[in-house]
C-alpha cells in the first residue's frame, strides 16, 4: 500500500505523541510523592469510610509512601492494603503528574441489617457480604431478625441453598422500587419460615420459606395494587402468599 502525505502525517503524530508520553512517564517516575489524595464514592449517602480511615491504612504500607520517588512506590501494595477495609468494595491507586498518589475508594452499600438473638448485629451487603456494624455510620435498611440470624454468622448461610435463596431474596427487593418502600423488616423464625412487616399500614405478609419468592412478590404487589384499595388499607391485617396460586388477605 502506497503511504499518502496524510497518513505518514498521522504517523508522525501519532509517534510524537507516544514520545510525549514516555517523557511525561519518565519525568513524573522522578517526582517525589508530597501527600495522599484520597476520594471516597459516597453515591448510595454511605459513610463507613472516611479520608482519615483511608490514609491510616496506607500509612501501615510497608516501605511507606509521603517522600518516596513515585517509581519507588508500589501502588498495588497500596490498594490491597486499603481494601482490607470490610467497608471498601474496591480501591483505585495511581499517581498524579505532581507524583503524589491518589486513592479512589468504592464503598461496599448494606442492603439489610441483621439484629442476632444474641450480641451484636452486622450488615448484609449487595453482593452477599456480611459486614460490621460501625460505630461512624448507621445506614437506614431493611432489618432483618429471629432465631434464623443466628445462621448468618459469618458466610456459614451462603454456603447452604436456603441461605443463598434469602440472600438472592434481599437483593431482588433492594431492586425492586415498590417492594422497597413497602417492606421494613423480617422475621425468620428457627426454621427459615419469613413473616414481612410493611412501612405503610399495618399489614403483616406471611411469606414463609424463601422458594418460588418471585412468585409470591408478584402476588404482594396484585395484593396492595388490586385487593387492599377496593376494602381500604385499613381493613386488611393480613396477607399469606404462602400457598399456590392463592392470596389469602383478611
Amino acid at each position: 500500500m502506497k503511504l499518502t502525505r496524510q497518513h505518514i502525517y498521522i504517523i508522525f503524530i501519532a509517534l510524537l505523541f507516544i514520545l510525549l508520553i514516555v517523557i511525561v512517564e519518565r519525568k513524573s517516575a522522578k517526582k517525589i510523592c508530597k501527600k495522599v489524595v484520597v476520594r471516597v464514592d459516597d453515591e448510595y449517602q454511605n459513610y463507613f469510610v472516611g479520608e482519615d480511615d483511608v490514609l491510616r491504612l496506607v500509612s501501615h504500607v510497608e516501605g511507606g509512601v509521603i517522600g518516596k520517588v513515585q517509581r519507588e512506590i508500589d501502588l498495588k501494595k497500596i490498594e490491597l492494603k486499603v481494601e482490607t477495609n470490610k467497608f471498601v468494595h474496591d480501591a483505585q491507586v495511581y499517581s498524579d503528574i505532581k507524583g503524589d498518589v491518589v486513592v479512589d475508594v468504592y464503598q461496599k452499600r448494606p442492603i439489610a441489617r441483621i439484629i442476632y438473638p444474641h450480641g451484636d448485629g452486622a450488615y448484609i451487603s449487595q453482593d452477599g457480604i456480611i459486614l460490621p456494624l460501625s460505630k461512624k455510620f448507621t445506614s437506614r435498611v431493611l432489618l432483618i431478625y429471629g432465631d434464623y440470624t443466628q445462621n448468618f454468622i459469618g458466610h456459614f448461610f451462603t454456603k447452604k441453598d436456603q441461605g443463598i435463596a434469602m440472600v438472592k431474596l434481599m437483593q431482588y427487593l433492594d431492586k425492586d422500587p415498590f417492594l422497597k418502600a413497602q417492606v421494613a423488616e423480617i422475621n425468620i423464625d428457627s426454621k427459615g419460615n419469613m413473616i414481612f412487616y410493611t412501612q405503610i399500614g399495618k399489614q403483616y405478609i406471611q411469606f414463609g420459606q424463601p422458594s418460588d419468592w418471585e412468585n409470591k412478590f408478584d402476588k404482594i404487589k396484585m395484593a396492595y395494587k388490586e385487593i387492599i384499595p377496593s376494602k381500604g388499607w385499613a381493613h386488611y391485617q393480613r396477607i399469606d402468599v404462602r400457598f399456590k396460586d392463592q392470596i389469602i388477605c383478611e
